[in-house]
């Protein structure tokens, strides 16, 4: 999709354990193994830098948010399960954010994407 990702990325004085750039658009991930609670904090977190915010869980531990789906719903933030192979299902979508900030997006950006190579289109990394 022509991102750039970088993991352990500060945000406002949290590590983004994902991060991925691309232009103008930054998309923040968390990920979790089983505390979707506190992975759900942390992606809201994230939303104040990011365009998007996910919270990714493996694929058997995402019963128990997508039963809570109207709390993911209700602040914006989307929910991706990982298959034990390493594929990963967009289970909920995320929402363009109202709480980000665009000066710390563009710090983001600038800190930490501007002058990379973004993968070309087509190949994988």
């Amino acid at each position: 999709m022509g991102y750039a990702v970088l993991h352990e990325v500060p945000v406002n004085g949290r590590y983004a354990d994902l991060l991925a750039g691309r232009d103008e658009q930054l998309v923040a991930v968390e990920l979790k193994l089983a505390d979707w609670k506190e992975a759900l904090a942390q992606a809201m977190h994230y939303q104040l830098a990011a365009q998007r915010s996910y919270v990714a869980l493996p694929l058997a531990k995402t019963h128990a948010p997508l039963r809570a789906r109207s709390r993911f719903e209700r602040q914006g933030v989307g929910v991706l399960g990982v298959a034990p192979a390493g594929d990963v299902r967009l289970l909920l979508d995320a929402r363009e954010n109202e709480r980000r900030l665009p000066f710390l997006t563009h710090g983001v950006l600038d800190g930490w994407f501007r002058g990379r190579p973004l993968p070309r289109p087509g190949l994988s990394k």
